[in-house]
């Protein structure tokens, strides 16, 4: 699921890159998800998460200030295991002034099987 976010939120896509002008106001930017959010590759020998490449990213628009980024991906998790530590992860963004919340999973429920509908359906 590709969720595309508004030039009112802070991002423009005019199709030279990535336009932040608004971001030194955010915040912070929550990555929550599973293994791919938490940076789990090469059999876990190593982690790169896409939250540092974010980070990394935005730098390199040029800001002055890039918003807080936490990452709170946790390895094999479905989108139902996610569904259920979500509220906490809210709670926990309210008091850090997150003001987005970028979700990625269903990676482990397509290796279990579980139908393509029922995965978008609970992201």
């Amino acid at each position: 699921m590709v969720v595309s976010l508004g030039s009112s939120a802070g991002f423009a896509d005019n199709g030279g890159g990535l336009g932040c002008s608004n971001l030194a106001d955010w915040g912070g930017i929550l990555c929550f998800g599973d293994s791919l959010t938490e940076g789990f590759c090469d059999r876990g020998r190593s982690r790169r998460p896409y939250s540092t490449r974010l980070k990394k990213a935005l730098q390199e628009e040029g800001l002055d200030t890039v918003p807080a980024i936490i990452n709170a991906g946790e390895s094999g998790e479905t989108t139902a295991e996610m569904l259920e530590r979500l509220p906490d992860e809210l709670v926990m963004a309210s008091s850090r002034k997150i003001d987005v919340v970028l979700i990625l999973g269903g990676t482990n429920d397509l290796c279990h099987g579980v139908p393509s509908g029922e995965i978008v359906q609970q992201l």
